[in-house]
């Protein structure tokens, strides 16, 4: 962090500023953006967008959160329960849970899931949308294109049938849900990136100690 720098972007900050928006990195863990926040004089005139992990949600930023006319929480979701755990390495799915209901509790947070649409997706996003539903979230998915391996088309016709069949009509979804149905449906199936998909579930079960295939198992039974 330069301070020259950090200096210049608060004289940047005045009474015109209407919207300040968070998109790369992870914000809730760099004191810049809090101290960008906290430098704007008046929150309760400005709209606050945010992308983030919400591995960590301090009581700082919950304070500075609530400070705004309204704040827009856009929460990175692969999977709602263990599954999440797996597939970002790192992350915490109850302490993503509990961050969600954090924010829920402060009345000018709107909350979005955003999914990035991949092979996990077939088994993961009906339950991904299954929690939105349960707490009133919107979803906001994106398509992937890099790893190829993990690409939805990596995942036989077969197996894409559990995205075709989620009902997602009590629930706001960006781009509307129609567009993920065609998009899925069209891709044509691609065998080698599905073994190259398995090849580097399997290496990441012998690096991680767990299994996948039996996660899965245990996550289609709940």
């Amino acid at each position: 962090e330069n301070e020259a720098d950090t200096e210049e972007i608060f004289k940047r900050i005045n009474a015109q500023v209407q919207e300040i928006q968070f998109v790369g990195g992870e914000p809730l863990l760099t004191p810049i953006h809090l101290r960008t926040l906290n430098s704007v004089p008046d929150p309760s005139n400005v709209a606050l967008k945010i992308n983030t992990s919400l591995e960590s949600l301090s009581d700082a930023w919950l304070e500075t959160i609530a400070k705004f006319k309204e704040s827009r929480m856009f929460v990175s979701v692969e999977a709602a329960g263990p599954l999440n755990d797996y597939i970002r390495a790192g992350s915490k799915w109850e302490t993503v849970k509990a961050n969600i209901m954090k924010l829920k509790q402060l009345p000018n947070v709107k909350i979005s899931i955003t999914h990035v649409l991949s092979r996990t997706s077939v088994w993961c996003l009906p339950g991904v949308i299954e929690f939105a539903k349960q707490h009133d979230l919107e979803l906001t998915w994106h398509r992937l294109f890099e790893p190829q391996r993990m690409h939805i088309s990596s995942a036989p016709i077969a197996e894409r049938q559990a995205l075709l069949n989620i009902d997602a009509q009590d629930i706001t979804v960006h781009p509307p849900w129609d567009q993920l149905v065609s998009y899925v449906e069209q891709l044509p199936y691609d065998p080698e990136l599905d073994a190259e998909f398995w090849q580097y579930i399997d290496l990441q079960d012998q690096l991680q100690g767990r299994d996948f295939r039996a996660m899965l198992e245990q996550y289609a039974k709940a």
